[in-house]
């Protein structure tokens, strides 16, 4: 089943997060996506707002840029909740990354001193 999959991947994706082992950079040409890279593939994280809310998609692309598979976090809420909380949770984490809020948030409080 693919979305087990997809589970273990998002749970990878937010452990390297965490260890600061994964960069991520913001999608091209796109607004709320930012992408991370493997040899072979391109991984996306993004974020949509909708009428009901902002929606969360993980989308895989092969090494020609063609995508290979997409999920949203409402696919997976009922078998694999772990996994569609766990895509808000990525998408914040890239979204930090990729705009280096860290040290952004240090330069501010150096400057407030």
């Amino acid at each position: 089943m693919i979305e087990a999959k997809i589970e273990q991947l998002v749970k990878r994706l937010i452990e390297k997060n965490e260890n600061s082992t994964i960069h991520w950079d913001l999608a091209p040409l796109k607004k709320r996506a930012f992408q991370t890279y493997t040899p072979n593939n391109t991984i996306e994280i993004s974020e949509e707002l909708t009428s009901d809310g902002e929606v969360y998609r993980l989308s895989l692309f092969d090494g020609t840029g063609a995508e290979i598979e997409s999920v949203v976090d409402r696919q997976l809420i009922k078998h694999f909740p772990v996994a569609a909380m766990g895509m808000k949770q990525l998408y914040l984490a890239a979204r930090r990354v990729s705009n280096n809020v860290d040290k952004q948030i240090d330069e501010i409080m150096s400057a407030l001193q």
